[in-house]
């Protein structure tokens, strides 16, 4: 009886409260759930090993030339060590320049070829050139100052004394002359267009470390022969590194050489001048002097005249938007600036480097 009277009071209390539902969980809340549960269970799956990018080619260093003068002779190295301002140890340390300051090279003096520096420095630069005594400049760092020009940049150089000024200006029969070195406290950034990272040079051109590929200059040789002209020389191009291993040309395509640790990064196709045209063992060209360094374009002597034809800005423009541009439609293209970022790292004859491509921004524009 007792049972029975507390459900028909149980029954009665239903009818008289209101009903009131249960809240429900919006219906998105268990989809997401849900959508977890199956990302969290892929992330446990055994994943199959990521295969490595295999790299555009894998190169070897046949050659190390340091040039401690700007456009005089260089010095063949089995290794050589990276350094902050100069990429080679004390490449383009020094430089003539004109009574303006402007800095001196073939372009303008040919003869500078023949000028041959010792190296490594050590306490002292010493050169000779042909008709002219043993010059000895023992190494100045703290002298007089004269700021420099080298091309669009000026910098502050010291100036290595009268004995030095007197035998350059009688060796190229001009007055005024001056030899200049680029101090360690001294600062030149390479274009930031190439290279967003800070980077330095001294009295290199634009960049510290220019590279070329011994199968590219076959090719051209192979090319002037059809033209019945000589082969010429890799001097001819005065790089810094050559590499072989890879394909002709191939080095248009990288954008970084790595060595264990050792990063070098690929930024810009070098433009020729008239240098190319001029024999680095005697001084000879097939192209006139100019009455400047600025200017003149690479000139219509071999090899520059072969390279017109297949490595112009006009013949590549499709290959590379960095060779359309409208300013290098009549520049020709040999070799490839590089920047490194690793101050007391070795290179050496016989290092293999892993070449990788390039990664260009909107604008052509290498990042690096």
């Amino acid at each position: 009886m007792i049972y029975l009277l507390l459900v028909a009071l149980a029954e009665a209390r239903r009818k008289v409260e209101p009903i009131v539902e249960e809240p429900t969980a919006p219906l998105w809340i268990p989809l997401v759930i849900a959508v977890c549960i199956i990302l969290g269970t892929l992330a446990l799956l055994p994943r199959k090993p990521r295969e490595e990018e295999k790299p555009l080619a894998t190169v070897m260093i046949t050659h190390i030339t340091v040039y401690p003068v700007k456009s005089c002779k260089g010095v063949k190295l089995a290794t050589c060590s990276l350094d902050a301002t100069c990429g080679l140890q004390d490449d383009r340390r020094y430089a003539f320049v004109d009574a303006h300051g402007v800095f001196l090279s073939q372009r303008r003096f040919p003869k500078l070829c023949l000028v041959t520096p010792t190296y490594p420095i050590g306490g002292a630069l010493s050169l000779k050139a042909p008709g002219q005594p043993l010059l000895k400049v023992p190494v100045n760092d703290e002298g007089p100052t004269k700021t420099c020009r080298i091309w669009s940049d000026s910098v502050i150089a010291v100036d290595q004394g009268d004995e030095a000024a007197k035998w350059i200006s009688d060796y190229l029969k001009t007055p005024g002359l001056r030899l200049m070195r680029f101090p360690d406290k001294a600062f030149r950034r390479v274009d930031i267009k190439y290279a967003k990272r800070s980077c330095e040079t001294a009295f290199s051109d634009g960049f510290p470390i220019l590279l070329a590929n011994d199968a590219s200059l076959a090719d051209l040789n192979a090319r002037l022969a059809k033209n019945n002209s000589p082969p010429i020389p890799m001097d001819r191009f005065r790089p810094n590194l050559v590499v072989s291993g890879a394909q002709a040309w191939a080095e248009d395509a990288w954008g970084s050489m790595t060595c264990n640790d050792l990063e070098l990064k690929v930024v810009k196709p070098c433009s020729r001048c008239k240098i190319p045209t001029i024999d680095q063992a005697t001084g000879r060209t097939g192209a006139p002097s100019g009455t400047g360094d600025e200017g003149g374009g690479p000139g219509q002597a071999e090899p520059n005249k072969t390279l017109k034809t297949f490595r112009s800005g006009a013949v590549l423009a499709d290959r590379d938007p960095f060779f359309a541009a409208p300013k290098r439609k009549n520049d020709v293209f040999f070799g490839q600036n590089l920047v490194h970022f690793a101050p007391g790292a070795e290179v050496a004859v016989g290092d293999r480097f892993a070449c990788s491509p390039k990664v260009v921004e909107e604008g052509g524009c290498v990042v690096s």
